[in-house]
């Protein structure tokens, strides 16, 4: 997100993001790896916080190499202007 931000020449004040990962049942016997994300940007407007999670995940690594086998949500919990809890949706998530 950090790098995003300073591409954008935007300042993110204090962001905060927590993440749990896990397994899900898919099928019997089968299982997939979880992701899910939640993102506390209390200083940014609503389409600035929706925007700085999003490219972050474009340009992840990590969000690369799993691609679309792994389950990622990632949920804005706070933003100027915003509902809590909503939840972004991420191309490949």
């Amino acid at each position: 997100m950090l790098r995003v931000a300073r591409e954008g020449k935007t300042q993110i004040g204090t962001p905060s993001v927590t993440v749990h990962s896990g397994l899900r049942s898919d099928g019997a016997d089968r299982y997939a790896l979880i992701a899910d994300i939640k993102v506390s940007l209390p200083d940014l407007d609503r389409d600035t916080a929706l925007r700085i999670p999003d490219g972050a995940h474009r340009i992840c690594p990590f969000s690369k190499a799993v691609g679309d086998s792994l389950g990622v949500t990632v949920t804005l919990t706070d933003c100027q202007g915003a509902d809590a809890g909503e939840t972004l949706a991420l191309e490949g998530a």
